[in-house]
């Protein structure tokens, strides 16, 4: 598929502010409202290490794709954007959908545009797009895209075909005929993985508890068991398993939660709200045993950046009052996590 010209980045700049917090890693508010509360998914990522491309409306009609460096505090809109759309970004390339086209675009460059086949996959990973099945569609099978370089993980028969299969992942690398099988089971896991660049590893967070001494998998509605510590996988593209145990915190008492990879260790987010108030929602940085909050309120749509360091997110208060009130301050912000913080 051939790309064609579109157009230049515009050249529209706006001061921003940071936002202090009491807690000790660095928090900067780019001070621009989200266009659309609804829709959060893949609407932030990073096109290098210190800047930001999202979905955002710092206006009335400025609804837009905007650049944000956190160093310099500075706003540029790079286009105007009717509707949200998935952003992925690899090494400094961000691809996003409209209007029935894949768009293309490095910072300094022009963008460039291809037809959206009818059919196609798209891995989150390396943000390619095919227009024929890959290598990680396997009839049957429940699977995971890594890089490609790297391979996919393959889960075990469809939920839909076997929903009480508990097969041992098996990780499957280009150019090897047989796939390596891990050492843990995919009950009780979540596909919603994560790959920390500085480190080259995957980390596939639990999401049901499994009694390590029985192996059975407890049903307990999405709420960790109160007291007991949640493991963590890391994987590296050899195939070697490591797991973490990150202590048990209130936060984990909510169904919505995740974890992912950041260079320092772990980044957290959970939606506990309660009593209409942010209750223990917020992010996280886990480093060992210890879980220190960063920041309270719901958080969607997280980025971490290449070296690992940073992590952006659209930031909802959640502080009682109703969204439209709230509306112009769900914004877009980030977390140094290399500078600040206890380094015990």
């Amino acid at each position: 598929m051939s790309f064609n010209l579109l157009h230049v980045l515009l050249g529209l700049s706006i001061p921003l502010v940071a936002c202090a917090q009491a807690a000790a890693y660095p928090i900067t508010d780019s001070g621009v409202a989200f266009p659309d509360p609804n829709f959060f998914m893949n609407t932030v990522a990073w096109l290098d290490n210190s800047r930001v491309v999202f979905n955002g409306e710092p206006t009335v009609n400025e609804r837009g794709l905007y650049v944000w460096d956190t160093n310099t505090k500075t706003l540029t809109k790079h286009t105007k954007l009717e509707q949200q759309t998935t952003l992925c970004v690899q090494e400094g390339l961000l691809s996003y959908r409209r209007s029935g086209e894949i768009i293309t675009w490095k910072p300094d460059e022009v963008e460039r545009e291809q037809p959206l086949p009818k059919q196609f996959w798209m891995n989150p990973f390396s943000c390619r797009y095919y227009d024929s099945p890959p290598s990680w569609v396997v009839k049957g099978r429940a699977t995971t895209p890594l890089l490609e370089e790297h391979g996919y993980l393959d889960w075990g028969p469809l939920p839909s075909t076997s929903p009480s299969d508990d097969s041992h992942l098996t990780l499957h690398r280009p150019g090897t005929a047989d796939g390596v099988h891990l050492r843990i089971r995919r009950q009780g896991l979540t596909s919603r993985i994560s790959y920390e660049p500085s480190r080259k590893l995957y980390l596939i967070p639990s999401e049901r508890y499994r009694n390590p001494a029985t192996g059975v998998v407890q049903d307990v509605g999405g709420s960790w068991p109160q007291g007991k510590a949640l493991p963590v996988w890391w994987l590296s593209p050899q195939g070697t398993i490591t797991e973490s145990l990150i202590p048990y915190h209130p936060f984990m008492a909510a169904e919505s939660r995740g974890f992912l990879g950041v260079k320092t260790g772990i980044f957290a987010w959970s939606h506990a709200v309660s009593g209409g108030g942010p209750g223990d929602s917020g992010g996280y940085v886990i480093r060992g045993d210890r879980v220190q909050k960063l920041i309270a309120g719901l958080l969607h749509s997280i980025a971490i950046s290449p070296d690992g360091c940073r992590v952006a997110f659209v930031h909802d208060p959640y502080d009682g009052a109703s969204l439209k009130d709230r509306r112009d301050r769900i914004t877009v912000k980030a977390v140094d996590l290399c500078q600040g913080g206890n380094r015990e």
